[in-house]
């Protein structure tokens, strides 16, 4: 039984990258919504070459944008707001190894579910952990590592991610969900 859940597992991973390469965002939008059921509005964008663990477990509001080769390991569940901006490269990891398990094992202590808030921006490159809850508005900025929860309308930035600004709150702005092409 092991063995055939072990095949399983990998063809499900390299389905799902198979997908994430496929050029229509039509055609790999239908597939993550309805073979792969992620909970997610119509006006969701997620550009190529995404690596989604545990689709399932994954729900993304309306207007939110998911950049080239994002990581979302939704083992223990991501909850993505709406008009959030997620740019190329940005990790999600839900689940970590304990470095003092002598089988270096994930446990309960290193593992949890991140939520980001509305209008929520992700630079490039950044790191977001497990058990972490960015408030809505706030600002990751590029090559961030987060491990705490971030406060609404934060900037935070290095490694480990710190507030270095404040940003308005009164924020206006809708994506429209409409994909663009890049060449």
């Amino acid at each position: 039984m092991y063995v055939f859940k072990k095949i399983y597992n990998f063809q499900e991973r390299l389905a799902i990258r198979w997908i994430a390469q496929i050029y229509s965002h039509h055609i790999r939008m239908f597939f993550y919504r309805y073979a792969y059921l992620i909970d997610m509005d119509k006006k969701v964008v997620i550009h190529g070459g995404a690596e989604i663990r545990c689709c399932t477990n994954l729900k993304i509001g309306c207007g939110s944008i998911i950049g080239d080769d994002v990581i979302l390991d939704a083992r223990r569940g991501i909850e993505i707001g709406e008009d959030v901006a997620i740019n190329s490269k940005v990790s999600f990891w839900t689940e970590q190894h304990d470095y003092r398990d002598p089988y270096f094992n994930c446990n309960n202590e290193h593992n949890g579910p991140i939520k980001v808030g509305n209008r929520v921006w992700i630079g490039p490159s950044a790191i977001i952990l497990r058990n972490v809850v960015i408030g809505e508005g706030a600002v990751v900025a590029a090559g961030a590592v987060v491990t705490h929860d971030v406060e609404p309308y934060t900037v935070v930035a290095g490694i480990p991610a710190k507030e270095i600004a404040k940003r308005p709150c009164n924020l206006k702005y809708h994506f429209s969900g409409i994909h663009t092409h890049f060449y």
